[in-house]
């Protein structure tokens, strides 16, 4: 439960920190027993909120709080991004450590738009679908509104990308873990692609996502396991017909996709989508 950003520690939290602070007090970047003690425990702590969130350990950063981490975000992001377009879209009930963020940005020549919420505090969804265009290139809300409670949940995002919200929180990080998107955070906040857009295949994606592409169970294992495999006077045309299938998928790329999308569909897209 959050008190307004004074939620009491577990308290299994709490004596972590009180170990740390007066057992393994040590510099983390120091030569010395202390500082190899908490440069363990620093590692260790990155590898748990790594794997929790479906990231590298070297893709975590600790910032002094949630101010400082709005801000390396939020600017990075719109610095890197500038070339592409100058639109940033956001609520008008953020945190202040966003909305601060933002006025500097318009300060820069950066193009700001605070979408209103309704009477009960939720954004709806056609003000937010309205506000995005070709030149938008970062949207900031927070999940879960400090003061109201409102959720932005995934299922608004993922239908505006006409994706499924359970295949989206699916498909994700299993392609992050198989090192086919890379997370990137602070500067680059979001997925990327770990290789060009020609280096991936639709069969090499559908059998990370999906499983086997067989037509029937018995191709699933080399050598073929099934019992009636030497009788059966249907295999060939199952065999066939997977092959055709891995011949197909396999020869059509990422790229060859998008550059059957129309210009305007992509014009706006950045490569975090």
């Amino acid at each position: 439960m959050d008190n307004s950003a004074t939620t009491r520690v577990s308290k299994e939290a709490a004596e972590k920190a009180l170990y740390m602070m007066t057992e393994c007090y040590g510099n983390p970047s120091s030569l010395h027993s202390k500082g190899f003690a908490a440069e363990k425990e620093m590692t260790a702590a990155r590898e748990i909120i790594a794997e929790r969130l479906s990231a590298q350990p070297g893709e975590i950063y600790f910032t002094s709080g949630g101010t400082e981490s709005d801000n390396i975000a939020i600017l990075g992001a719109a610095h890197a991004k500038k070339r592409a377009g100058n639109k940033i879209v956001t609520t008008a009930i953020e945190h202040p450590a966003v909305l601060n963020t933002m006025a500097q940005l318009e300060k820069e020549g950066f193009e700001v738009v605070y979408v209103q919420p309704d009477a009960d505090g939720n954004i709806p969804k056609e003000k937010f679908d309205a506000a995005i265009d070709a030149k938008t290139i970062l949207v900031s809300v927070m999940a879960v509104n400090n003061e109201t409670g409102v959720l932005l949940p995934l299922k608004d995002i993922a239908e505006r990308q006409n994706v499924s919200k359970k295949y989206l929180e699916q498909i994700v990080p299993i392609l992050n873990k198989s090192d086919m998107l890379q997370t990137n955070r602070g500067f680059q906040g979001g997925y990327r692609l770990a290789k060009e857009p020609d280096q991936y295949t639709v069969g090499e994606i559908l059998r990370i996502t999906e499983g086997n592409l067989a037509p029937v169970a018995c191709l699933t294992h080399e050598p073929n396991q099934c019992e009636r495999n030497a009788d059966c006077i249907t295999l060939p045309i199952w065999q066939g017909l997977y092959r055709t299938i891995t011949e197909y998928l396999d020869g059509i790329t990422l790229q060859d996709i998008l550059r059957q999308q129309p210009a305007e569909s992509t014009a706006g897209r950045s490569e975090n989508e």
